[in-house]
């Protein structure tokens, strides 16, 4: 037991190294494109309490399972099952945090460059043909 402490521990201190910003949250959870369309999709269908109906969707059913383990310890191989959807919960609240902590916008800001399009292109036309 004191051996899982150590690795839960360890694992906990690592996703806390990871969370610096969105490039790193990606190298560490390694979502798949289809569990982010599938993520995202089911965020946008909580649609009555938002994220913590996503949170609550996800987190419900392993509750209720650890609940019943008071009295049988059969099909600890739910766990496993759940293990991909308690990692995207993970990456989903750490995506969160860096929003909070203002690393990635909310909106993109308005860039205040202007520009002569026209000559832009005629500047770059000219590069291509020299």
């Amino acid at each position: 037991m004191a051996d899982l402490d150590k690795k839960i521990t360890g694992d906990w201190f690592e996703i806390g190294q990871s969370y610096g910003s969105m490039y790193d949250l990606e190298q560490y959870f390694k979502p798949s494109p289809d569990d982010l369309r599938q993520t995202i999709l089911d965020i946008r269908y909580s649609v009555e309490e938002g994220i913590i109906e996503f949170k609550r969707n996800v987190l419900g059913p392993v509750f209720a399972f650890l609940d019943s383990l008071k009295f049988d310890s059969k099909g600890l191989e739910f766990l496993g099952k759940e293990h991909k959807k308690l990692s995207l919960l993970m990456f989903v609240i750490l995506i969160q945090r860096l929003i909070t902590r203002g690393t990635i916008p909310l909106i993109k800001a308005d860039l205040n460059v202007e520009t002569d399009v026209e000559k832009d292109i005629k500047s770059i036309v000219q590069d291509i043909n020299s």
